[in-house]
């Protein structure tokens, strides 16, 4: 992978809903270019440290209906190659940020 640009073009918390338990946890997602870095919590920025990432190149944005989660403002970040992400703005200002703009 390249290497990451120094200063992050976007960044917001969202909720993401986790893989095996299914619950809505709090994550700092971080931009940086193509590439969406998460993490536990605001407190923690650097890109060693990261939760997860989501390769934004290829991935496909979508809004989620709310009845599908019983929540507002959810997309789903879909890829044809990498796992799919399950995000809520809990707040309808997060609307700006780069990765949500296409789906809202």
């Amino acid at each position: 992978m390249k290497r990451l640009e120094t200063v992050p073009s976007k960044r917001g918390v969202l909720l993401k809903l986790g893989g095996g338990w299914k619950a809505w946890k709090p994550r700092l997602f971080v931009l940086h270019d193509q590439v969406v870095l998460y993490y536990e919590s605001e407190a923690e920025t650097d890109p060693t440290k990261a939760k997860g990432m989501i390769f934004m190149d290829g991935a496909a944005i979508h809004r989620l209906d709310a009845s599908k989660h019983g929540k507002d403002l959810c997309m789903e970040i879909t890829h044809p190659e990498r796992r799919s992400f399950v995000l809520q703005a809990h707040n309808v200002n997060l609307r700006n940020l780069s990765i949500l703009k296409f789906a809202f």
